[in-house]
């Protein structure tokens, strides 16, 4: 994780256009003829294309986040299951990588949908040409660049570089839909960095930022990359976490405590640097129960923080003691 400044560099830096000499690294779906006539025309055109393949719709999203994938070229026909919509989703949660979509004269209107759902670009299989095909696939390279910027500039949280609230209600609710749809379980983390009021009141509001910085880092790094996690302000954080339930509750947990722990130290910190955190699981994700399961959990990381006050008085030492 870093300050919005960092994202906004990786972002211009992983989506930027590059020279026809290094090779397009293409993720289709299966195999259909559109999709090798556009593949040739590309080539013809001079595009160096690296193509790779997955079986199944369902298998784009974990092949994007395993590794670096330029263009994600999907033959209509192959869409798979919740057609229009998983497209949608699929947009939401994998937006560094653009999407171009095929399809046929006839399905046209089709096309037109999917670049309402967020595809970059749609190719008809009867007007491709090599000229065609290249000037829509850098087009949509080059529009994806500057729509990726915008988009990490307004749903990014500017000091951690986490989601802000609105970033994570858009990707949370395509990430519900998507699990809903495969029968996933999930789990939503409530998290509040104790004694921030303390620590700004004592050593500053710089050193507040810092320690807000921390325990982002430890707490973002602390899930995997399929998850989402947010700053809704102030001192409040806030992940969903994909095919997770209350089992995971536990490790996860010790990794954080573990990660601040080490952050601390490393960074000298002159104060204690601790999460309360509130965990539900559920196992139907629906887009619209997201708030009233944040604020269940929520509760529970108020009263494990109410608890934790209780049992011992706070513990942020004055300069100079």
């Amino acid at each position: 994780m870093a300050p919005l400044a960092q994202v906004v560099r990786h972002t211009e830096a992983r989506s930027a256009w590059r020279p026809a000499s290094e090779r397009l690294r293409v993720l289709t779906v299966g195999r259909s003829m559109r999709l090798s006539l556009a593949i040739r025309m590309l080539r013809t055109g001079g595009l160096a294309v690296h193509l790779e393949q997955v079986r199944r719709a369902a298998d784009l999203l974990p092949r994007l986040r395993a590794d670096r994938v330029d263009l994600v070229l999907l033959d209509l026909d192959q869409a798979g299951p919740g057609g229009l919509e998983g497209l949608h989703d699929l947009c939401a949660m994998a937006p560094q990588v653009p999407l171009v979509v095929l399809a046929d004269l006839q399905h046209e209107p089709e096309a037109i949908e999917a670049l309402r759902a967020g595809a970059q670009d749609y190719l008809i299989g009867e007007h491709l040409t090599p000229s065609s095909a290249v000037r829509a696939v850098r087009c949509a390279l080059e529009r994806h660049r500057h729509l990726a910027l915008l988009r990490d500039l307004s749903l990014r949280d500017p000091l951690t570089g986490l989601y802000n609230r609105r970033g994570f209600g858009a990707v949370a609710e395509a990430q519900l839909r998507m699990a809903r749809r495969e029968g996933r379980r999930c789990l939503v983390v409530c998290a509040d960095l104790d004694q921030l009021k303390a620590v700004n009141d004592t050593w500053g509001h710089d050193a507040g930022d810092r320690a807000l910085v921390a325990a982002a880092q430890v707490f973002h790094g602390s899930f995997r990359d399929s998850d989402i996690v947010a700053r809704f302000g102030g001192d409040e954080f806030v992940a969903l976490a994909y095919h997770a339930g209350a089992d995971a509750v536990a490790a996860l947990t010790r990794r954080i405590e573990s990660g601040l722990a080490q952050a601390a130290h490393a960074l000298r910190l002159p104060h204690p640097l601790r999460l309360s955190l509130g965990a539900v699981a559920f196992d139907e994700p629906d887009p619209a129960a997201l708030p009233r399961l944040i604020a269940q959990a929520d509760r529970l990381l108020y009263q494990r923080k109410q608890a934790r006050r209780n049992r011992a008085a706070p513990a942020v030492p004055p300069p100079g003691r």
